[in-house]
């Protein structure tokens, strides 16, 4: 996304020395959380250079702050609604929530403005997440006791989830557990891999149908482990799926 300078600052004698956070949420009228977002998203640069929220300020520094423009706000269709939950079908392409280095509108940004606040932050009305490349049903939390019981039946994994998969290749069995522990790697840190030391993490899967140089599979993590199901993470896993991998994810509760 392209950014635009919108404020600057030129940090006087009587301003030095204070927090970055500090001296923003001072300036911009904002809360020191928002003050930190900003700076986490890299939208703040202090002469020219993106520094911490605890950086100290000198004075006649000059401290820009930046917007991002943004796409279109994409269509999100609702399926259900209450008074205490949203249930969204969230196209692939789209974050659940912000994140640094993340640009695009998220699922939390599209709906906050239409509840005017009654979820304590965006963040907090996400009480799980899909990846940004997967599609399929999400609840968001419209307060805070629906977004408690939410969390905790997650954690009590009272929410069974299934994901629909295309893969490429011929699965073979048609069924079976795949169960292969993840870490983050080593070199690339934004990825989850398969090791031997990582966390447990275990998937059923089932063939639903076979396609001409394709399989439709049906998979039900059993872990909740970042990434579990994205393409990278089923490399060389020939002992269920011939080395097969998956390629676009749809979830379903």
């Amino acid at each position: 996304m392209n950014k635009k300078v919108v404020q600057e600052y030129k940090i006087k004698k009587s301003e030095g020395g204070e927090r970055l956070d500090i001296f923003l949420a001072s300036k911009l009228g904002i809360t020191r959380s928002k003050a930190q977002k900003l700076i986490r998203d890299g939208l703040v640069l202090v002469e020219g250079r993106a520094e911490a929220a605890k950086h100290l300020v000198e004075q006649k520094n000059l401290v820009c702050v930046m917007e991002t423009q943004r796409s279109a706000v994409p269509e999100v269709d609702i399926i259900f609604e209450d008074k205490d939950i949203l249930v969204i079908d969230k196209p692939a392409g789209i974050t659940a929530h912000p994140a640094p280095g993340e640009n695009d509108i998220t699922i939390a940004e599209i709906f906050a403005d239409k509840w005017s606040g009654k979820a304590t932050t965006d963040r907090e009305m996400i009480v799980h997440r899909l990846d940004k490349g997967t599609s399929g049903v999400m609840i968001l939390a419209k307060n805070e006791k629906a977004r408690d019981s939410l969390i905790e039946q997650f954690a009590n994994r009272k929410v069974t989830k299934t994901y629909l998969a295309v893969v490429s290749g011929k699965v073979t069995p048609s069924e079976g557990v795949i169960d292969m522990p993840l870490m983050r790697d080593l070199v690339l840190k934004n990825r989850i891999a398969p090791a031997e030391e990582g966390k447990d993490a275990k998937t059923i899967y089932e063939v639903v149908r076979y396609l001409s140089g394709y399989t439709l599979v049906s998979a039900s993590p059993k872990t909740g482990r970042t990434h579990q199901l994205l393409p990278e993470n089923f490399k060389g896993p020939a002992a269920y799926c011939n080395g097969c991998r998956v390629g676009i994810g749809h979830e379903t509760h």
